[in-house]
């Protein structure tokens, strides 16, 4: 990956974390690394420079976060500038693999927040380090953690892997709970409310998945799965569906505690989530 990535990731730089004046999140650093990891260095320049125009400059940082007192941080939207911060603080500090190995723990319960994107921008942020190690992508890879830290929301439940059901099995088996029924409010308030009223049922749907003997396997059956229930069920784009899964193929190996059984059991509870709010996303949405 050369330094075209690199010029697209300045064109970026300072961005915030949604596109101005909606809320949906700012898929830039993503879609550029995309672009350049398909071949596509001719146009991710141009690309970047007219995608910032969508984009609002990040607000100031206000309010430090400090290691003692982070999780009261988590899931503070509005403190996304106080998080980027904060981990360019612990990357000038120590080095990136360092601060990932401490954080991708912390953060892996929370994989659907966001819609994913915390996850997906870190995942795309260390395919671009992998590739070669630079000072603008080490701090887009801050920027992606404290995207992820910010909109931190976790899923009802624990993943036990117990059950008998492989995955894709027991990913059809989820209900549908809003399917057909009218979503008002952004995505990611509409999950918080069904969690809300069905975080029982959700999660005995969960515990009914066993332990895949393999976690490549089991990730492309989820993709597969989630794919197919998206087709079935919805109109709109499956991208997002397909991202989870290759999304967790690139951040488990560098996962800190076991990192394949993190990644499996964090897919898994994403791509259900889908299914249990009928799979109808709306591409604009910020989760």
């Amino acid at each position: 990956m050369n330094s075209t990535f690199d010029e697209a990731l300045e064109r970026l730089r300072g961005t915030g974390s949604e596109i101005a004046g909606g809320g949906a999140p700012n898929h830039g650093p993503m879609a550029a690394e995309a672009l350049v990891a398909l071949g596509r260095e001719d146009v991710v320049v141009a690309w970047a420079g007219r995608y910032r125009r969508k984009l609002d400059a990040m607000p100031l940082p206000r309010s430090p976060i400090t290691a003692e007192c982070w999780a009261e941080a988590l899931g503070a939207i509005e403190r996304f500038p106080d998080w980027v911060a904060f981990f360019h603080a612990q990357l000038t500090e120590a080095p990136w693999r360092t601060v990932f190995t401490e954080w991708i723990g912390r953060l892996l319960p929370a994989a659907p927040s966001a819609g994913g994107h915390g996850f997906l921008r870190t995942a795309h942020a260390l395919r671009a380090l992998a590739n070669t190690e630079t000072p603008l992508r080490v701090e887009e890879l801050g920027v992606a953690l404290a995207y992820w830290a910010a909109y931190y929301r976790k899923l009802p439940g624990t993943p036990r892997l117990a059950g008998a059901l492989q995955l894709g099995d027991a990913l059809g088996r989820i209900p549908l709970f809003l399917s057909g029924q009218a979503r008002p409010g952004m995505p990611r308030e509409v999950y918080l409310r069904v969690m809300q009223a069905r975080r029982e049922e959700f999660s005995r749907a969960v515990d009914r998945a066993a332990e895949p003997e393999s976690v490549e396997r089991a990730l492309s059956s989820l993709t597969e799965a989630g794919a197919r229930l998206y087709l079935a069920n919805a109109s709109r784009q499956p991208l997002v569906l397909l991202q989870h899964g290759h999304g967790s193929g690139r951040a488990s190996p560098a996962a800190a505690t076991p990192p394949g059984r993190a990644a499996q059991d964090c897919a898994g509870p994403c791509l259900a989530k889908r299914r249990r709010n009928g799979c109808g996303l709306r591409r604009r949405a910020g989760f």
